[in-house]
């Protein structure tokens, strides 16, 4: 697990406790209560795309203040603190404990796709005084401006059924998974770009080895001259993905890829196109399980103007 992502994870669990410990406070507030039923009603009284927009940038002006470096993680903290005590006081004017209200709405499905937009934002907000990523933080922003688009539409929809039967509800749980399940590969590339970008600027492992020429001495750098791309380093296979770092004198794209093992197929490879210096070169794999736990293996990458390299790999489980 990447670094940026163990905070956005710790922060989205830290979320969910302050969320949970706020509604279980009991809050006697009648005002608030009504403050909070005139507008629902406001917004539920309009048509279904209306609806959702009028959702979607509420939602999208709080996570973008929680983007902002530094203030955005006191901003989640105080807004889901919020939450939870106008939950509380709904609650309790209807005689129902305010911590069940909050477990029954984590129960809907809009709320998997909104709260961790949130956590996403502040952590984001903190990385990027971290790694100094731009793209990274540029990219997230719209991967939280699509993941609450997603969330509000499933919530507009939800609010719209649940006049019906509260059940019906529970039906958005089959598109919602669809959406999880497309941000998450798309979070992934994000950060698995980013992260290529990172690595193109950082010091390589020790040791350089390619099908030409091999330097044994750490942190020596190939030379200008020397126009082959090299692998540096020792790369890695985990959880169906092989990792590794070349480093090229030049602008050249990778044209094929082939790894020596049975039963072992490359699907794709981002990158596709080498910058110069050194590149974090991500390669997706179909039937890694079948490789042996430790082993070494070598890609073949073979580049635009014909010249190849042979990249080694170890396998370290899945």
């Amino acid at each position: 697990m990447s670094r940026n992502v163990k905070y956005i994870t710790i922060i989205f669990l830290a979320e969910l406790a302050i969320f949970f410990i706020a509604s279980a406070i009991p809050v006697s507030n009648p005002k608030l209560v009504q403050s909070f039923s005139t507008e629902r009603s406001q917004i539920v009284q309009q048509p279904y795309v209306i609806e959702a927009l009028s959702i979607f940038s509420h939602n999208l002006v709080i996570a973008l203040t929680e983007f902002i470096p530094g203030f955005g993680i006191a901003m989640l903290g105080f807004s889901i603190f919020s939450t939870g005590v106008v939950l509380s006081a709904i609650s309790l004017s209807q005689g129902i404990p305010g911590l069940f209200s909050a477990l029954s709405l984590m129960t809907l499905p809009h709320s998997w796709l909104e709260l961790p937009s949130y956590a996403i934002a502040a952590g984001s907000g903190i990385y990027i005084l971290i790694d100094k990523n731009w793209k990274r933080f540029v990219l997230m922003i719209g991967f939280v401006t699509l993941e609450l688009f997603l969330a509000a539409f499933t919530e507009a929809a939800e609010i719209v059924v649940e006049s019906i039967n509260i059940g019906y509800s529970y039906l958005f749980w089959i598109p919602a998974a669809l959406f999880i399940y497309a941000l998450y590969k798309a979070f992934t590339w994000i950060n698995s770009y980013a992260d290529s970008i990172s690595s193109a600027s950082s010091t390589p492992l020790q040791g350089i080895y390619s099908s030409q020429t091999a330097y044994s001495n750490p942190g020596y750098s190939a030379p200008e001259f020397q126009r082959q791309p090299t692998q540096v380093g020792v790369g890695f296979v985990k959880a169906g993905k092989a990792q590794l770092t070349i480093y090229s004198p030049r602008p050249i794209q990778i044209s094929s890829i082939q790894i020596l093992a049975q039963g072992v197929l490359p699907s794709s490879v981002y990158p596709q196109l080498i910058n110069p210096g050194y590149n974090y070169i991500t390669v997706e794999l179909t039937g890694s399980e079948s490789l042996s736990y430790g082993a070494n293996y070598v890609i073949v990458f073979t580049f635009s103007d014909g010249t190849t390299i042979s990249a080694n790999v170890i396998y370290q489980g899945n």
